[in-house]
């Protein structure tokens, strides 16, 4: 005698069953809550195998909520098909390593945008998983990559900004709990070849720079404010306004830290991109912008300093500045700082791309501008190779 009482469980079991997970778990716009991709997909890998075992009961799990979750990292990658490594996440995760989910889901669903996604992952990798041959379905060419256009995921409270292959990603959501980070307004940009501000997602949990260094404010760009980590909090993306060669971008955050209104707009048009961030306070702070760079750079009349506060940066040198200071990333990438106020410009060398496999991890070279009194206004020019 058949009995499906196990399957009842597993569905809709209150609180922990399928139904009541999904339902607590996943935003509107198709994210898993805790904000970071590597999380995002180990429950769809639950999510898909419950699927197919109870398709022989004639349950159909693939609606349009689960199809929204597969969709939803597609329309956060960057054009090589890596994904920025927010929150918890291992950096250089990539859409290759989940082609064996898509096959499933491409086959169950039909959907469009999946299977132009598979299509354009074995441009780079070969089709030989077991999922590939129990899908079977001729696949076209897709050489030349996957469409994709600015995105806003409104509940995970991040922005994606796109001109062609270069992408630009503001990160300004709920906390993202456990596996969260203190990186309220902070950006990652890719310029169509490699992350050129990178987010460093984590570490293996038990090194000690995962709390040192990588979850720290500091080691994302962003602002800290009065060398403390920001607190966990909830911004708000108050405009998004895409356009076919970049968009606008404008957020806001009044509870990261306790009285100060913090506020940054980014306007991509083509290969320039604006980046304005300011911050305003009834009273004086110290504001350290940071910029994560993969380069290091010379600055006018450096001499060698410390800064403490921030233990795991290491061969700090300083120097004064005044009105607008540019320089030329390696790549041919220029940036121009216009800075409102006297400040100091820090460089100096700290963990960075943390190792995975075999491979090596890569130090990174934190930029910080830091101003002091009741307002900080610095905007960032970039303009990227073509």
């Amino acid at each position: 005698m058949k009995n499906d009482s196990i399957i009842n469980a597993a569905l809709n079991k209150p609180d922990l069953g399928y139904y009541d997970m999904q339902k607590k778990n996943v935003y509107n716009d198709g994210w898993w809550n805790e904000g970071s991709v590597v999380y995002h997909f180990y429950p769809l890998r639950a999510i898909l195998l419950s699927a197919e075992a109870v398709r022989c009961r004639h349950i159909n799990l693939y609606d349009e909520k689960v199809i929204n979750m597969f969709l939803s990292p597609v329309n956060m990658l960057y054009s090589d098909l890596m994904f920025p490594s927010q929150n918890d996440g291992w950096y250089g995760t990539t859409l290759l390593e989940q082609a064996g989910l898509y096959e499933i889901v491409a086959l169950r669903t039909g959907n469009q945008k999946i299977i132009d996604v598979l299509a354009a992952c074995y441009e780079k990798i070969e089709r030989k998983s077991p999922d590939a041959l129990i899908n079977g379905m001729e696949l076209k060419s897709h050489a030349s990559g996957v469409s994709l256009s600015s995105h806003l995921f409104p509940d995970l409270g991040v922005g994606v900004l796109r001109s062609k292959n270069k992408t630009i990603v503001l990160k300004n959501g709920p906390s993202g709990g456990v596996h969260g980070h203190p990186d309220k307004l902070s950006i990652s940009i890719h310029d169509g070849r490699r992350e050129i501000l990178p987010d460093l997602g984590t570490t293996a949990y038990g090194v000690p720079d995962c709390y040192a260094w990588y979850r720290k404010t500091i080691s994302h760009n962003t602002v800290t404010i009065d060398k403390k980590d920001q607190k966990a909090s909830k911004g708000k993306i108050v405009l998004f306004k895409p356009t076919s060669c970049g968009g606008v971008i404008e957020a806001v955050s009044d509870s990261t830290y306790v009285g100060v209104n913090m506020h940054r707009t980014l306007s991509l048009e083509g290969i320039k991109l604006v980046d304005h961030f300011t911050c305003e306070s009834d009273v004086e702070h110290t504001y350290d912008y940071t910029l994560i760079l993969r380069d290091s750079i010379s600055l006018p009349s450096e001499r060698k300093d410390t800064l403490l506060e921030y233990e795991r940066i290491s061969k700090v040198r300083r120097s004064p500045g005044k009105g607008t200071f540019s320089f030329s990333m390696s790549d041919g990438t220029k940036l121009s700082l216009e800075v409102h106020s006297p400040y100091e410009l820090f460089i100096g060398v700290a963990p960075g791309i943390p190792p995975k496999g075999l491979k090596k991890g890569e130090d990174v070279y934190p930029l910080i501008i830091r101003t002091k009194g009741k307002k900080m206004d610095i905007k960032t020019i970039w303009t990227f190779v073509d």
